[in-house]
């Protein structure tokens, strides 16, 4: 403030009562407090509350607020002051901290630019970004213009509850953990939000129970029987039998590529980036698999997926999908009579191990089909070629013994 600019300070203590009997003047002027506080008037009439201090050899001014409607009380201004005064004991600069934060408020992302950044950015496999970019996108994106600070705790529980409740908890716990992952990865950025999934615990939203589930041939066989039976699209049926042929993991299947396969060739080469491993597979199809696909192939029409989105030709199947499906053909044999105990998607694939092993292939060969790799042993060094022969014959011959419990 230049020198003339500002009247004689008149000494308080302040009351309400007499800031409202303040008047304007020519120039700005003082009137004080207690415990440093005064309360400035300028020549428009408006008052503001203020405090100056010294810190590290130099003098701050910290306007703590304005008074009047829509500012703040003398009481208000007051406790503020106590925290000010607390923090510049501290050796804490109160201005700065407040021109800081009216900064980073200004500078705020919304959760939807956060979403994009750890969509795009965050280190992980390419098939977990794409599963986590499918969730953001069907089950998020409603929330996408909304700032950090307006996703609360109750809008986490509800949206859970409406994914649980249309048979998706797996979904609905992956959305929990994306937010939470989100808020995360802001505040490792400099925007420092209270995480609004930090209070719903995922065993809150859904527990799954650890298990490990294979089907026996004949259950494999009620399966297949009640597959044409389920109400739902053939297409879905398809994909099932593509992960029990097959071996592939149902992320792998999903969200592959026509680009991915030759069936002149009867091969399937998934790039490294897709895989778990980070490594490139080569999977072996069998006749009823090329069959399969080529079935597909007229269902998918224009997309560039094996298994398109119903409505949308250029996104792939949700991850809920065919976890309804399965539940469609359990539902079909239960309106029969028939119990078949529940199973997962990813129980095909362990049915494939599990009979595979049983019928007593080299277990080398079961495990290159499905992609592992165990530390430093033989299969620590992924060839996808090692093998090929007696994989694709072994795969061949599981189809049809497949055929075999089917056909009965």
């Amino acid at each position: 403030m230049k020198s003339g600019s500002m009247e004689k300070t008149i000494t308080g203590p302040l009351s309400e009562a007499k800031l409202r009997s303040l008047k304007p003047k020519e120039k700005r002027y003082r009137v004080s407090d207690r415990d440093g506080m005064y309360a400035e008037v300028a020549p428009t009439g408006a008052i503001s509350f203020r405090y100056n201090y010294r810190l590290g050899g130099r003098q701050e001014t910290l306007t703590l607020g304005a008074w009047g409607v829509g500012g703040i009380s003398l009481l208000e201004a007051r406790d503020r002051l106590h925290e000010a005064k607390r923090m510049v004991r501290d050796g804490v600069s109160p201005a700065l901290k407040k021109s800081r934060t009216k900064r980073h408020v200004s500078e705020a992302l919304s959760f939807g630019q956060w979403a994009e950044d750890w969509l795009t950015n965050a280190a992980c496999a390419e098939s977990t970004r794409a599963n986590r970019r499918a969730v953001y996108e069907r089950e998020l994106s409603r929330w996408a213009s909304r700032s950090m600070a307006e996703i609360e705790p109750a809008d986490v529980r509800r949206l859970t509850d409406e994914i649980r409740t249309r048979g998706a908890p797996s979904v609905a716990v992956a959305a929990r953990n994306l937010i939470a992952n989100i808020y995360t990865w802001a505040g490792d950025r400099g925007q420092e939000h209270a995480s609004p999934a930090a209070k719903i615990r995922p065993s809150t939203i859904a527990t799954f129970r650890s298990r490990s589930r294979h089907l026996t041939p004949t259950e494999i066989g009620l399966v297949y029987r009640y597959m044409g039976r389920a109400s739902t699209h053939l297409a879905n049926i398809a994909a099932l039998k593509l992960i029990l042929l097959t071996l592939a993991r149902k992320g792998e299947l999903i969200q592959a590529p026509w680009s991915e396969f030759d069936l002149d060739r009867a091969v399937w080469e998934i790039p490294g980036e897709r895989m778990k491993n980070r490594l490139p597979h080569v999977v072996h199809l069998s006749r009823q698999a090329v069959e399969l696909l080529q079935s597909l192939r007229t269902f998918a029409g224009i997309s560039d997926y094996v298994l398109p989105a119903r409505y949308k030709p250029d996104e792939h199947l949700s991850d809920a999908t065919l976890n309804r499906s399965i539940q469609a053909i359990l539902d079909a044999a239960a309106a029969d009579g028939v119990k078949i105990e529940p199973f997962s998607v990813h129980d095909l694939r362990r049915t494939a191990s599990t009979q595979l092993n049983e019928l007593e292939y080299d277990w080398r060969w079961i495990e290159y089909c499905l992609a592992h790799t165990k530390g430093n042993t033989v299969e620590g060094t992924y060839n996808r070629a090692k093998w090929s022969t007696q994989r694709r014959q072994m795969l061949q011959d599981w189809a049809d013994k497949i055929d075999e419990w089917t056909q009965q």
